[in-house]
Order: structure tokens, then sequence, then C-alpha cells
């Protein structure tokens, strides 16, 4: 059974506090990788969440050109299959 990514960065927030209130000694290197798993968890929420397509009307040609909302990459016009910018790996909403 699994949690969700946002009641996992949750409880990752309370173990913190926990760990905090409780004085519990930890290494000196904790600090710094508990940092960057909770970077990489807010980082793997934010890309299965995903962004919306930007949309940009052109005058030059027919109808619109669709980009990735998250790194601009064009090539989701060529593509409207993808579920994932092939670019970055966010996924691809509204479109």
């Amino acid at each position: 059974m699994m949690m969700g990514m946002n009641d996992a960065v949750d409880f990752f927030m309370e173990v913190s506090q926990t760990l905090d209130d409780n004085d519990v000694e930890t290494d000196k290197e904790f600090p710094g990788r508990y940092t960057q798993a909770m970077n990489r968890l807010r980082y793997e929420r934010d890309k299965s969440c995903g962004s919306t397509v930007k949309k940009i009307s052109s005058k030059n040609k027919r109808g619109c050109i669709v980009k990735c909302g998250n790194c601009g990459s064009g090539c989701i016009d060529k593509n409207p299959h993808y579920h994932y910018c092939p670019n970055c790996g966010y996924a691809v909403k509204g479109y």
C-alpha cells in the first residue's frame, strides 16, 4: 500500500518536526541529505502534477503554437499525443 505524493511530503515534514522536538542526535550529514530527499520528493510531486501547455497565437501561421508550460519546448505542437514532455518529463495537461 502506498500514500500519495502530497501525503508523503507532509509526512516527512512531520518527521522533521518530531526529530527537532525530541532532540534526536543525527550525524552531521543528515540535515543536508534530508533536504536533498525532500527536494526530490517535491520535484517528483510537481512533475507528476504537470503543467498546462502554453498556446501562443501566431499572425503569420494558421492556428497557434503549443509549447510545454514548464520548459517551453515546442515539440508538443508537433506531437499532440504526448502525455509527458520529452524535453523535461513533466506531465502535459490541457491539450
